[in-house]
């Protein structure tokens, strides 16, 4: 969707917001975020995601395999880079 510059919570939030733009565009209402737990967990996030009547859960540490489809697009772009 878009390019982050940094992993801090307002910059997240940002994101999360144009995200939801674009899905509301097509037709789809986002309510619920699967995540690791990085900025996602911090209190600024978890208030946005609260405030937007979403929920969010999020794997466990070190779990990749509760993520396996994201984790493996990510190794895609990692060894075609």
């Amino acid at each position: 969707v878009e390019h982050q510059i940094s992993l801090h919570a307002p910059d997240t939030i940002i994101a999360k917001r144009n995200f939801e733009r674009i899905m509301y565009d097509k037709g789809v209402s986002v309510k619920t975020y699967r995540s690791d737990n990085g900025v996602f967990a911090s209190s600024e996030f978890e208030e946005e995601i609260k405030k937007e009547d979403q929920t969010i859960t999020y794997s466990g540490v070190g779990a990749s395999h509760q993520n396996g489809v994201a984790e493996r697009a990510i190794q895609t772009v990692i060894e075609r880079a």
